[in-house]
């Protein structure tokens, strides 16, 4: 009843490796499919939200030291402030554009309004290094 030739056997034998390269295949490819799907979102949304999110980084740093060199007499650094905050929001609606809207974003773009709204009435509005430095011409 199990009496098969040697022919057989090795047809057999080839037919077992033939399927095992095939699942072999199919698991490569489900593979490789997974991997591009992989590759495509982090270039499309990780890679942009990570600059967008270190431009913002950057900008906030900008703005903070646009306030301290106002104070230490910069008159200029006020119009650099209004133009680091507009790319502050140029980048952060970038950023919304790749879909991150998360609370924390939410959570910065209101500190950052209340910052700005703050730097502009207790520190551009209230003092002016301009007079300051008329005063001490007189």
């Amino acid at each position: 009843m199990f009496d098969i030739n040697l022919s057989r056997r090795l047809d057999i034998a080839f037919a077992g490796y033939v399927a095992l390269m095939f699942i072999f295949a199919a698991v490569v490819m489900f593979l490789i499919k997974d991997i591009q799907k992989t590759v495509h979102e982090a270039g499309t949304q990780q890679i942009p939200q990570s600059i967008y999110s270190l431009s913002m980084l950057e900008e906030i740093n900008d703005i903070n030291a646009n306030v301290l060199e106002y104070i230490l007499g910069e008159a200029e650094e006020e119009e650099e402030f209004s133009s680091n905050f507009e790319e502050f929001l140029r980048y952060r609606n970038l950023l919304a554009d790749t879909g991150a809207d998360t609370p924390e974003l939410r959570r910065v773009d209101r500190l950052m309004e209340e910052y700005a709204i703050q730097a502009k009435a207790q520190v551009f509005g209230t003092y002016d290094p301009r007079a300051e430095i008329n005063t001490q011409k007189k």
